[in-house]
């Protein structure tokens, strides 16, 4: 029982460490990064002021350097 607890949690761990890898951000990242809320992002996204994402499955993710042109265009027309 504890080895199959133990490699259920291995294979958590290398999941999120496939989606972790630097060049993604998920949405509950993103929130964190851009300090608004998915439903924002998704407004946003929507009306074309903001990358759009990249669905692997049914899963949101944008590329980190997309984000930070995006966060570094923001900063410039303030």
């Amino acid at each position: 029982m504890k080895a199959a607890e133990s490699l259920n949690t291995e294979r958590k761990k290398a999941k999120k460490r496939r989606f972790s890898n630097g060049k993604r951000i998920c949405a509950a990242e993103l929130e964190g990064e851009v300090c608004a809320s998915r439903q924002s992002i998704k407004r946003w996204y929507e009306a074309g002021k903001f990358p759009e994402p990249h669905f692997i499955g049914q899963r949101r993710y944008w590329f980190r350097t997309e984000i930070e042109e995006w966060l570094e265009e923001q900063a410039n027309a303030a």
